[in-house]
């Protein structure tokens, strides 16, 4: 689909940190159809793999690590793999999202500890190390995608 002059992103670079869902697939293809570089960094390999080959498929460029993007050190062996490449990073999609379909009284505190640290430190420390690379060159875009249940609740 044709993207509009002004929401073109040509020559910026997008970082992507997903989850094992299909929409960091999408994320990517969006972002790449934009003419965006894309960087995908998730947990799973089958969905950094599946992100990388779809934005190949329309012609676009990505480069991708599996790994946890709440832990400080794989976020930093991201930024490895494609800063010497590209040399920037403009755009952080935080789409790290931990699902836990059970009811609060019979959570345990080690399965609260992996939702936050997933939901919440993912976000934080993403954002901390990027936002260094941004303030650089004063430019830079953050999405952060959640769940509608943070509106809504579920029962």
């Amino acid at each position: 689909m044709p993207v509009l002059p002004e929401y073109r992103l040509d020559g910026k670079v997008a970082f992507v940190a997903g989850d094992a869902d299909g929409i960091t697939p999408a994320i990517a293809i969006a972002l790449a159809e934009s003419g965006a570089k894309v960087f995908i960094m998730a947990p799973g390999a089958p969905t950094v793999e599946t992100s990388m080959l779809s934005v190949a498929a329309i012609g676009g460029e990505a480069l991708g690590q599996f790994g946890d993007p709440a832990d400080p050190e794989r976020i930093e062996r991201g930024l490895e793999a494609f800063m010497p490449i590209w040399g920037q990073v403009d755009i952080l999609v935080n789409n790290c999202r931990t699902y836990l379909g059970k009811p609060f009284e019979d959570t345990s505190t080690e399965e609260w500890d992996k939702v936050m640290e997933g939901n919440l430190n993912a976000v934080f420390l993403l954002t901390k190390t990027l936002v260094r690379h941004m303030l650089k060159t004063r430019y830079g875009r953050i999405v952060n995608i959640s769940s509608v249940v943070g509106l809504s609740g579920n029962p």
